[in-house]
């Protein structure tokens, strides 16, 4: 709905209606349903805090609480997954983009912007300084994620979990050092939490400056691998166990592992939706660039900020949920603007016929691969 929403706010209402179902109604978004997992919570969050951004952003007026709003949502957004909290650096960019050449503007849209942020995630920052006195803003994981980038090459693999590989060749040679414990142990590596992050943080920055040709390697990895890739695999395993007698075996997303338990029909087809998805996306932000049409601004600094946060920071199997969003914002753009006289075809109608027709496969393949899957 929040989608239909956003989209409905710049698009047409045909094409944000279309887009917005196949968004909701593909398989990739009905399977997060059945996770335990903060997927659903954090795209909930991310849409409705870009629409709040892209309609305060309609004020003439450079400050106001429906900017202070965005902020405080933005900040909610942070607390579920903390790769947010850069955003007010991409922020300023738009902010600029939008105000320019006013300066004052642009810092007084920005720090209001942010203490927005801040007012939101300032009580369990303080909770944290209770609790360990150290300045944390929302949780104590930075050291161990940036050192994950820094060990060792890790290659796109969207379909396995690469951090095991990581942890089991490096990182228990950490967590037996600080815990004096041979055994993984989630309570032990909770009870010494702030002690693992001192020493991550440490062997991090030494790692950086032995070899950072693995962290710009790895750096490159995670860029390529969330604008390209998607974990399709998530697609067999449902379909996996819709046999109540057949379990998900953990081996199977461990790097090198074949993940041959189920037929790869659905899942490819799911992947190639998402490469039409990635096609038309990319097409739809050459346009606007080269428009300067500023109507994919917030999404588009969005997407790059959330990049970059994983791109320093490891993309793994659970995190391309992320993008997806995006896609479908990116990709109406283009079909929206397949009927203007931007593009030079032969006649309009068949511009119209065009856009017409990308609007109806979009949902064709949204709607039609989730009842073959499910």
């Amino acid at each position: 709905m929040f989608l239909f929403l956003w989209l409905s706010s710049f698009l047409s209402l045909p094409v944000a209606m279309s887009f917005a179902l196949a968004f909701g109604c593909n398989p990739y978004t009905i399977i997060l349903t059945g996770l335990f997992h903060y997927d659903l919570l954090h795209i909930f969050f991310i849409i409705i805090s870009s629409y709040a951004l892209s309609h305060a952003l309609t004020n003439p007026k450079p400050v106001g609480p429906d900017l202070f709003f965005a902020g405080a949502l933005w900040g909610l957004s942070a607390l579920v997954r903390p790769v947010a909290l850069i955003l007010p650096f991409f922020a300023f960019f738009i902010f600029w983009y939008r105000f320019r050449p006013f300066w004052m503007s642009i810092t007084k849209a920005t720090i209001v912007f942010t203490i927005g942020m801040v007012v939101v995630i300032a009580p369990y920052t303080l909770r944290n300084y209770v609790l360990t006195k150290r300045f944390i803003p929302v949780n104590a994981q930075a050291g161990a994620a940036f050192w994950g980038v820094t060990v060792a090459k890790a290659d796109r693999d969207p379909n396995h979990f690469r951090w095991w590989n990581i942890w089991d060749s490096d990182g228990m040679q950490i967590f037996q050092k600080i815990t004096k414990h041979s055994q993984y142990s989630y309570t032990d590596y909770i009870a010494h939490n702030l002690e693992l992050e001192d020493e991550f943080a440490k062997q991090a920055i030494q790692n950086l400056s032995r070899q950072p040709n693995i962290f710009v390697y790895n750096f490159i990895q995670n860029v390529l691998t969330f604008n390209v890739d998607i974990n399709s695999v998530f697609i067999k395993a449902f379909q996996f166990i819709q046999d109540p007698n057949k379990k998900i075996d953990k081996r199977w997303f461990v790097v090198g592992n074949p993940q041959e338990f189920h037929s790869s029909a659905s899942a490819n087809m799911f992947r190639g939706f998402i490469y039409l998805l990635t096609v038309l996306s990319a097409v739809g932000v050459g346009l606007a660039l080269r428009k300067r049409d500023p109507t994919l601004l917030v999404p588009g600094c969005v997407y790059v900020c959330l990049c970059i946060a994983h791109a320093i920071t490891g993309m793994d199997l659970m995190y391309y949920y992320i993008k997806v969003p995006f896609l479908f914002v990116f990709s109406a753009y283009f079909v929206n603007e397949m009927s203007s006289k931007f593009i030079q075809l032969p006649a309009s109608e068949r511009r119209v016929s065009l856009a017409s027709a990308l609007n109806v496969l979009v949902i064709l393949l949204g709607v039609g691969l989730s009842i073959a899957v499910l």
